[in-house]
């Protein structure tokens, strides 16, 4: 009787956090909030890595009691329950490389190789990168979108003060744009990165045209002007390629 309470238990457990967490909608809600209506980016970025903090943590909890529940299954002499309860943490959990071991070694399987890494094109190996490595990229990714934007808010003030003209704002917007495309680029937001693209090209396009006053004025020579028409064309040719991989 015992036994099946802590099993109980421990099924509760596991479904509970195996499951989007709801005390993680809190602060995900809050970050929203202090993103798009106090324009406090600090505190939203404090609110999601809290969340994706949390979540890892949901996760290693949640494997370890459903390892925990297939082990007292074990005792119980129950196989068939054991071993559903095994091949679901591999199945579910198969990131929490300790515990699924154990399960494979429960189970009888083979020890799973890591699977080799990816190579790139110049034959060069790449190591697939770590949960702290890659939460350490999203905060370097998410601070540098920050200081954009903040340094976006500083030149629109010197603007409607007259002290910088509107070619520094647009360097200012597309300092943003990219700041954005790279943080879509790592989460794999795709239509996100194509609309980046879209307002990149968009203002590289005003910039051209500006620059092609500025030449028949003769204030600046023709290699001025060809390097904005280089950066629209090598938009275009991105945008037509995040195009194709719709």
């Amino acid at each position: 009787m015992p036994i099946m309470r802590l099993t109980l238990a421990l099924s509760m457990l596991v479904i509970a956090a195996s499951a989007p967490a709801q005390d993680l909608a809190g602060p995900l809600r809050q970050g929203i909030v202090e993103e798009d209506a106090n324009r406090n980016l600090d505190a939203a970025i404090r609110d999601y890595q809290s969340v994706l903090t949390r979540f890892a943590e949901e996760r290693k909890t949640a494997a370890t009691a459903l390892f925990r529940l297939a082990e007292c299954y074990r005792k119980q002499g129950n196989a068939q329950q054991a071993n559903a309860a095994y091949n679901r943490l591999l199945a579910e959990f198969s990131d929490q490389s300790e515990l699924a071991a154990q399960s494979r070694k429960a189970l009888g399987k083979p020890t799973m190789p890591p699977p080799p890494p990816p190579a790139s094109a110049g034959g060069q190996v790449i190591k697939p990168l770590s949960t702290e490595v890659r939460l350490a990229q999203l905060r370097a990714l998410q601070e540098r979108l920050d200081i954009a934007v903040q340094n976006l808010m500083e030149v629109q003030k010197q603007m409607d003060l007259g002290a910088v003209g509107a070619e520094a704002g647009n360097d200012a917007q597309v300092a943003v744009i990219r700041a954005r495309r790279a943080l879509a680029e790592f989460e794999g937001h795709r239509d996100e990165v194509r609309q980046a693209i879209w307002q990149e090209l968009d203002l590289a396009r005003k910039s051209l045209a500006e620059e092609e006053k500025r030449y028949q004025l003769g204030l600046v020579p023709r290699d001025a002007v060809n390097r904005r028409r280089l950066a629209v064309i090598d938009l275009e040719a991105e945008l037509a390629g995040a195009e194709a991989s719709k």
